[in-house]
């Protein structure tokens, strides 16, 4: 289980770093809400479209895994993030 979540982040940072929209296909599940009002919405496509608009105003946006920690079947992700909006 270990080796499974700590793949998980990874294909999570490699999203955000790349905006590769496959790998949101296996992070979110279909019945995924985003509980934020400026982008309400649900499913996967949601997050594709909301990643791709985020690395448009950002288009050198790099996410940095700081740590991660594992215990049973929750992680914990410290990340940093830099970019420049355009």
């Amino acid at each position: 289980m270990t080796d499974e979540l700590r793949n998980k982040v990874n294909d999570w940072m490699a999203f955000w770093n790349t905006g590769d929209a496959t790998l949101a296909d296996g992070l979110y599940a279909e019945d995924y809400v985003r509980h934020d009002p400026t982008t309400p919405g649900s499913g996967p496509e949601l997050i594709k479209a909301y990643v791709g608009m985020v690395r448009e105003g950002f288009p050198d946006l790099r996410f940095v895994l700081e740590e991660t920690i594992i215990e049973a079947e929750r992680v914990c992700a410290r990340w940093s993030a830099t970019g420049t909006f355009s």
